[in-house]
């Protein structure tokens, strides 16, 4: 009896009382009011947004491009979304709101960003909930959540449709912090699932959640002091850790998925291109400039180029000792302050898994990282400010009422202020030109920057301004290959072939193993009629990227066109060789004009039945080829079946109405065919 007595009052240690929302007030409408205010808030910022269009950056390999989300919500595109490695990351969860999102609107982004606005104001709520939950202090737990909802490096996350992994595994975040409340109050393997469930799905939408178990640990720590001495709750630090081991292993897991599947992409940086050592410094000087935006959060842009060894020594220097004297005052105040040791914890850890210690692509930092982190930080304002405050001007009531009409005062204005700058950020993502027109300004040594404007300029027919960007680009970066050919694209269209050569040249002497360099290049060469040159650069773009259709039928379209050269110089033989040579490069995307071109080679040696043959396989290859019908036509005529010629003339002016060479043939046989009857 004893013995069950004590595992009785053992298993009543592990029911966690959790503040259940005994604060400031009870009432339950003024917390509907403050969610309500947070989403009208989120709306008015970011409801602009639904008129934006999509942004090249990822938009084109989330939606636009992407094959399987345009296919909507399909069982092969569910299955394709599990088993994708695409754009680098394995995030099927994100993939399959997308799909929905197409099926609801197809190709118009606005349901895209609707609903992302509509994640980010759910988030807002459920943060606000959430904390009020752990903490039971509404309005601090308010103004959190309202930081979190209007703060403007937040934009990149919200307006960005490609960032939806953000917002959706955002939300399962705050819903497995939640469940872990239930769990608490009432231990069960099926509240435990909830929590271990809402977290998957958190990370397969977003694989940034791994340092969810900690951040759980740091709650344990703060608010709900489950590790505090003499706590009625207190348990120790092992059987915390032990309690959450499940967790950690799903983010070990994810940790594997997530590094293979950046590598499997080329998105993981080797370290010959990004130093071990360069990464370091830059972590350590990302720490402070993502504080120094969230203070001052002007000049932000869709792109920060990774500084590499440009960074100064005393910059570093300076950055490691503030992180190190914050950290050491967040543990030393820990008995007096703990909510600046959580939320100082909680930004750091958070930011772990995406500061570039393993460098993911070419960015330096990148503002959509802080979506989660901030939280700990705006903890810290939300509860210091008060206790500063107070301890400033004493705990008397009356100093007391003027200091929270100060408070009052000063976050009104704050949240005011941010959620203006806000507005004003979210307009940068309006549309291609816009979005990189101000990352040029905000960072204008950036080749990257340069270079992405120079495309949405060109993409509208811009040139002029276009080449003004693609010259900055390779300026501040002589290996920017990708300008390089872009310049000979604009060149080439212009007739200046001797300035695209040069242009191309130069793309390849950056990057050699270039696959699109190539295929221009003998598109140029193939147009200065220089046409055996054009075949190998023609064959080095298939051998680096087999799978291009476009580049295989355009080589095929070169070999017809140096065919047509060759007949028309005498050289038959030579010429059906090239039509030949074509119909085995490409026997699909080709085929129709190499049959066609040989039909016309061999009704010119009056081979009347090779050509017949070849005439009708290019009509087989393409039925809507007028030429095609038009020159069988002519060709049955001559062999006297004038039935089948009058219908392969009708045939051509269905498909083109003022095709005049077939209405020419149509009538002369008509005239004859009345003749003779």
């Amino acid at each position: 009896m004893r013995k069950s007595a004590r595992m009785k009052r053992q298993n009543k240690l592990e029911v966690v009382s959790v503040p259940k929302s005994k604060p400031e007030t009870n009432d339950r409408t003024a917390i509907l009011i403050i969610c309500t205010l947070l989403v009208l808030a989120a709306i008015v910022v970011y409801g602009q947004s639904i008129e934006y269009d999509f942004i090249s950056m990822d938009d084109d390999l989330y939606v636009t491009n992407n094959s399987h989300v345009k296919a909507a919500l399909t069982g092969e595109s569910v299955r394709w979304a599990f088993t994708s490695m695409e754009v680098s990351n394995w995030h099927p969860l994100t993939w399959i709101s997308l799909m929905i999102d197409h099926g609801l609107s197809g190709m118009n982004p606005s349901s895209y960003h609707a609903t992302n606005i509509v994640l980010h104001a759910l988030n807002a709520v459920l943060l606000l909930l959430v904390l009020h939950q752990l903490t039971g202090s509404l309005y601090r737990s308010a103004f959190v959540a309202a930081l979190f909802a209007l703060h403007p490096i937040h934009v990149e996350s919200v307006a960005w449709i490609s960032e939806r992994k953000d917002v959706l595994s955002t939300m399962f975040w705050f819903l497995g912090i939640w469940a872990y409340l239930l769990y608490l109050r009432k231990p069960s393997a099926g509240r435990y699932g909830a929590v271990l469930g809402a977290f998957v799905m958190g990370l397969i939408a977003k694989p940034m959640l791994v340092s969810f178990p900690i951040t759980l640990l740091l709650l344990d720590i703060w608010p709900l002091r489950r590790l505090a001495a003499g706590s009625q709750r207190s348990l120790p630090l092992p059987r915390l850790f032990l309690e959450k081991v499940p967790l950690f292993a799903v983010s070990i897991v994810s940790c594997f998925l997530t590094f293979w599947a950046q590598k499997a992409g080329g998105a993981v940086a080797q370290l010959d291109n990004v130093p071990f050592n360069f990464r370091m410094m830059n972590a350590v000087v990302s720490y402070v400039i993502y504080l120094e935006k969230m203070i001052w959060p002007l000049n932000l842009a869709i792109f920060y180029p990774h500084p590499m060894n440009t960074l100064e020594g005393w910059k570093i220097v300076a950055c490691l000792i503030a992180l190190a004297a914050m950290t050491y005052y967040s543990i030393v105040t820990h008995a007096k302050r703990a909510y600046v040791t959580f939320g100082w914890l909680w930004y750091v850890i958070t930011l772990v898994p995406v500061i570039g210690i393993v460098q993911i692509g070419s960015q330096g930092l990148a503002d959509r990282y802080t979506y989660i982190p901030f939280i700990g930080i705006f903890v810290i304002i939300a509860w210091g400010a008060p206790d500063l405050i107070g301890r400033f001007w004493g705990a008397q009531p009356e100093t007391r009422r003027r200091s929270t009409m100060v408070l009052g005062a000063l976050a009104g204005m704050a949240l005011l202020a941010l959620a203006s700058l806000a507005y004003g950020q979210v307009r940068f993502w309006k549309d291609n030109i816009t979005a990189w027109a101000h990352a040029v300004e905000v960072t204008p040594g950036d080749a990257f920057s340069q270079y992405n404007l120079g495309c949405s300029l060109q993409a509208q027919h811009r040139d002029d301004e276009a080449m003004v960007h693609y010259r900055q680009a390779v300026q501040f970066d002589p290996h920017r290959f990708d300008a390089y050919n872009n310049l000979g694209i604009i060149f080439m269209d212009r007739g200046a072939y001797d300035k695209a050569e040069s242009a191309m040249e130069a793309a390849l002497r950056a990057k050699p193993d270039f696959a699109k360099t190539y295929y221009n290049m003998g598109l140029l060469l193939c147009k200065m009629k220089r046409f055996s040159e054009s075949f190998h650069y023609y064959t080095e773009a298939i051998r680096l990227d087999p799978e291009d259709k476009e580049i295989r039928t355009k080589f095929a379209s070169s070999h017809c066109d140096y065919g047509i050269a060759l007949a028309l110089q005498g050289n038959v033989d030579e010429a059906i060789k090239q039509f030949e040579i074509a119909l085995d490069i490409a026997p699909r995307a080709a085929s129709a004009t190499a049959h066609y071109n040989l039909g016309v080679t061999y009704a010119g040696l009056k081979k009347f039945d090779l050509a017949k043959i070849e005439y009708e396989k290019a009509i087989l290859a393409d039925p809507d080829n007028a030429e095609a019908h038009n020159n069988l036509g002519s060709l049955l005529g001559q062999l006297g079946n004038i039935e089948d010629a009058t219908a392969q003339f009708k045939q051509a002016l269905s498909i083109k109405p003022d095709f005049k060479p077939a209405a020419d043939n149509l009538r002369k046989i008509s005239e004859a065919h009345g003749k003779g009857r």
